[in-house]
This record gives C-alpha cells, sequence and structure tokens, in this order.
C-alpha cells in the first residue's frame, strides 16, 4: 500500500471492526497498516471483506495476510505444501 491509500485504508478497518464492536483507534490502525502495508490496497480490500463474510472475530493482520495467501494461490493454482505432500509423485 503507498502512504495515499490510509484514507481507504482505515475506512475499511473501522468498517471491519463496527460488527465486531471493537474500536479501532489510531494506536490499533498502525499495527494493522505495519503489518499490511505490503500488499496492494485491492488484495487488502479483497481479503477483508471475505473475512467480513466468514469471521466470528475481529480479524487479526496475521489472518488477513493468510486470506491474501490464500486468494492469490488460488488464483495462480498454486498447491500449498500440504497439497504437494499428499500428491503422489509421478
Amino acid at each position: 500500500m503507498t502512504p495515499e491509500n490510509r484514507a481507504a485504508f482505515k475506512a475499511l478497518m473501522v468498517d471491519l471492526a463496527r460488527p465486531h464492536r471493537e474500536s479501532m483507534d489510531n494506536p490499533l490502525l498502525r499495527i494493522y497498516w505495519r503489518a499490511l502495508e505490503d500488499n496492494s490496497i485491492e488484495d487488502v480490500t479483497r481479503a477483508v471483506r471475505n473475512l467480513e463474510k466468514a469471521s466470528r472475530w475481529l480479524p487479526k493482520p496475521s489472518e488477513i495476510r493468510e486470506a491474501i495467501r490464500s486468494h492469490r494461490m488460488a488464483g495462480r493454482g498454486t498447491s500449498g505444501p500440504l497439497d504437494t505432500l499428499l500428491t503422489p509423485s509421478l
């Protein structure tokens, strides 16, 4: 993400926290930003929107990162490490 994405990121995180009755204050926003800033705002937004549908609690930054990684792997058709272990070699 870039500094120009800060306002969109803040709005996204505030919206994510609201159904969980959590407060997304500035110190918490900084933690989420630092943990996710190496991703695009589009990837973060997609992951957050997907987690909004499935999470019972406010997702941690690591859970958002995992959702981004899972989406990237699914998009490329890449197998995960477990799939590699379970697939017999030819």
